[in-house]
């Protein structure tokens, strides 16, 4: 049994994450200079969450709980719930000062409906500011009286492809408009052209095909892009590419990994050279292919921004 105590009476923040690989937790808090505690939300034969009422009550001595939600593979709406009951449990013992560290947020996509509704629960849950990487419309604003911010994930892409590739050989594409602002900024930072491709869809919206109008001249072509889902638009994209030329590799750099159906489609093409996603999820874990993908480091410059909108 585990016994919760403050042996540091100076410290007023807590930082909690909710799963033991959690990489941005324990280092937002040696950074803050806060507490730092690991979570893990066990679960009754029934599948329903575990109260630990001593963890709780021991928290509330703190002015400020920042939660840091699991980049894990549970699913999305298994972490919403989670966090949730956190929160409540939290605001019920009389902490003010509720912050949640969401790196990537479930319903992004759909930030005007079941996205702003999940934010309003998370508001009346008691939680006052939100950090997530990269949304797929990024924006720093109010929704339901949460501050929300939508932290940019180019800069950790663009540090991770100077690192490993030779800049005057590379191009970026962008699937398509919506990838448009983040592929911009990756090139900027980086001193690359950068490609926008365009979408070929039917009556009923469906991705037919991508279409690449651009001459590919550089050899290795980086498709950005802030999440990647099912992958389909990746494959595409892949496949619009072949026709342009042979003497090329592509890579992909997403900054959320969901991969709802999986890797096998993904890494299929003759072309493909690797695939890097940040450390936001980790869903990749779960499958046993011998592919080449990598996770890409966000926490450090994610925790900074953090701090520096903590403290703003």
């Amino acid at each position: 049994m585990t016994i919760y105590m403050n042996t540091n009476n100076s410290i007023s923040t807590a930082v909690i994450s909710t799963h033991d690989n959690c990489v941005y937790g324990p280092l937002l808090a040696k950074k803050l200079g806060a507490k730092h505690i690991t979570l893990v939300v066990e679960k009754h034969s029934d599948n329903e969450f575990v109260h630990n009422s001593e963890f709780f009550n021991y928290l509330a001595q703190f002015k400020q709980v920042i939660i840091v939600c699991s980049n894990g593979v549970a699913s999305g709406d298994e972490r919403i719930m989670r966090l949730l009951l956190i929160a409540h449990e939290l605001k019920k013992r009389g902490i003010k000062n509720i912050q949640l560290v969401m790196p990537y947020l479930p319903y992004s996509r759909e930030i005007n409906t079941f996205g702003s509704t999940v934010i309003q629960l998370f508001a009346n849950a008691g939680i006052q500011k939100l950090f997530c990487l990269q949304m797929h419309e990024s924006f720093s604003q109010s929704i339901a009286g949460i501050k929300v911010y939508a932290i940019d994930g180019a800069v950790p892409i663009a540090q991770d492809i100077k690192k490993r590739l030779p800049l005057n050989e590379v191009v970026l594409f962008a699937p398509d408009q919506g990838a448009v602002a983040l592929v911009q900024k990756v090139a900027q930072l980086l001193d690359v052209p950068f490609v926008c491709a365009k979408k070929k869809r039917n009556k009923n919206g469906d991705v037919l095909e991508i279409i690449c109008e651009e001459q590919v001249t550089r050899k290795h072509i980086i498709i950005v892009d802030d999440i990647i889902s099912t992958g389909s638009t990746f494959v595409k994209m892949i496949n619009a590419l072949r026709i342009k030329s042979k003497k090329y590799y592509i890579y992909g750099y997403f900054v959320h990994g969901v991969f709802a159906q999986g890797i096998e489609e993904v890494v299929s093409s003759d072309n493909y050279r690797s695939l890097a996603v940040s450390d936001s999820l980790f869903v990749l874990d779960e499958y046993q292919q011998d592919i080449d993908y990598r996770y890409f480091d966000t926490a450090d410059y994610f925790v900074d921004q953090i701090i520096a909108k903590l403290h703003s």
